[in-house]
């Protein structure tokens, strides 16, 4: 059983998720009480989006250690993806009626009812999903993810103060979750907040991938700078949208507004130049020419 196990992790590390799932159930197979490798087995069945495969393991693994809360959480996470959400909100119901020096189950209720509210747009459902994630609140065992799932319940109930508030909590608490950045952004956009959206649009540009912004995201940040009237700040995450021959041209024609805002001349030109080079007929880029000529 371990040879498996130890053949499966190593097809993991190679991405070969079939291959593992063989290894690692040939391990179970042959150790039942292998631990490691049903939880080895769950994960890969996940990643491969095998919902059903997942519960049987869930299931095993609560069965074997009932007494567990991460167990019961997981298995009734496990019904939700599994499109099962009133077993798994039986589950959790279950977890916390067991564990109730705990806050966890409730979180985990709040994530399974937002799903359906944003999946059916079922106001019930949201209803339930902001009850659970207050409870977790009033307890004060909220995390960066609780509360990250609870201002998008409050954006969606339409109350977008709560929401940025919540969003805003949320990248105060470590460890981060990223996403909620990307929401706070949103959210203290259309509240009029520029600077929060900005600075959150940064932030988040910076953890996720390679912690170079994508084309889109730098652009976006370049117009709230143009928003805040800071031109030079935008030139400079417009010369980031730029990245080579698939540039549009309405990338160019926007680093030379901000350079002529920021009164940078050359830049402006040089923008324009590279512009012209893929669009020579653009009239967007040919208007920004004349009015550099004309300076």
């Amino acid at each position: 059983a371990l040879a498996y196990f130890l053949r499966g992790l190593c097809q993991r590390s190679l991405n070969q998720l079939e291959g593992a799932t063989q290894s690692f159930s040939r391990a179970v197979q042959l150790d039942p009480g292998l631990i490691a490798a049903r939880e080895e087995l769950v994960e890969v069945s996940t990643a491969l989006r095998r919902d059903n495969d997942a519960v049987a393991g869930l299931e095993a693994l609560a069965a074997q250690e009932p007494s567990r809360l991460d167990r019961l959480v997981a298995l009734g996470l496990g019904y939700a993806r599994a499109g099962r959400p009133d077993l798994a909100v039986r589950t959790l119901g279950r977890a916390a009626e067991e564990h109730p020096e705990s806050a966890e189950p409730y979180a985990a209720i709040g994530r399974v009812w937002l799903g359906v509210a944003e999946g059916q747009r079922d106001r019930v459902a949201l209803n339930k999903a902001l009850a659970a994630l207050q409870t977790v609140v009033r307890r004060g065992a909220e995390n960066s993810d609780s509360l990250l799932l609870l201002g998008r319940a409050q954006l969606m109930a339409g109350d977008v103060g709560a929401a940025e508030r919540s969003f805003r909590q949320a990248t105060a608490r470590f460890p981060l979750e990223p996403a909620a950045l990307l929401q706070l952004s949103l959210a203290a956009e259309r509240l009029g907040h520029l600077a929060t959206a900005r600075d959150a649009l940064a932030r988040y540009s910076t953890l996720v991938g390679d912690g170079t912004p994508t084309p889109e995201r730098a652009t976006r940040l370049g117009d709230l700078s143009i928003h805040l009237n800071e031109p030079a700040v935008a030139a400079a995450w417009y010369a980031k949208a730029i990245t080579g021959s698939s540039t549009p041209p309405a990338a160019f024609a926007r680093l030379a507004e901000a350079q002529l805002r920021a009164r940078n001349r050359s830049g402006a030109a040089d923008a324009i130049r590279l512009g012209l080079e893929a669009d020579p007929r653009n009239p967007q880029l040919l208007a920004l020419q004349r009015r550099l000529d004309r300076r």
